[in-house]
């Protein structure tokens, strides 16, 4: 499943729109995803395994890079879920090696995700509820203009104040 899932993100990769979007060489990337996921397969062999501390420093920049592309880019669906399933592979690999400044960097990126999301379907609610405000405030019937006067009436007979009847 983990091969599976690696190739996955490999195929988007080599995509046109991977570089325009994260700044980062496909090669660079494939190399942090390589790593990641040979040392959780030796991890699940029971195979002593150590992680340089420049591996660790590359995965944490990357998933940086991808903080970023989330918060200065306008994204396509495409886009933010290679972050996703990435911020995905990357949160276990922290969790496998207890990486605590991995595991916070792709919860917060995690977080990120949900927030514009959410964000995105209050848009859409808010233009759809404008929609409908529009059309209410269109929608004067007579009975609305007589109690407007007759409100207006007592405002003024309250204020002291004599206002003619139309008629």
């Amino acid at each position: 499943m983990l091969k599976e899932f690696c190739d996955k993100l490999m195929e988007y990769i080599n995509g046109i729109r991977y570089y325009n979007v994260f700044q980062l060489s496909n090669e660079k990337m494939k190399k942090y995803i390589a790593c990641m996921k040979n040392k959780m397969e030796e991890c699940q062999k029971d195979v002593e395994v150590s992680i340089s501390k420049n591996d660790q420093k590359n995965i944490f920049n990357s998933l940086g890079l991808m903080f970023d592309a989330l918060v200065m880019r306008v994204l396509e669906d495409e886009d933010k879920e290679f972050i996703s399933n990435y911020t995905l592979l990357c949160n276990n690999f922290g969790k496998s090696f207890k990486l605590q400044d991995i595991i916070d960097r792709s919860f917060a990126i995690a977080n990120l995700i949900e927030y514009q999301k959410c964000m995105l379907a209050q848009i859409e609610i808010s233009k759809y509820q404008m929609k409908h405000m529009e059309t209410y405030n269109k929608f004067m019937p007579p009975a609305f203009d007589a109690s407007k006067s007759y409100i207006a009436n007592i405002v003024g007979r309250i204020e002291g104040k004599e206002i003619p009847i139309k008629k």
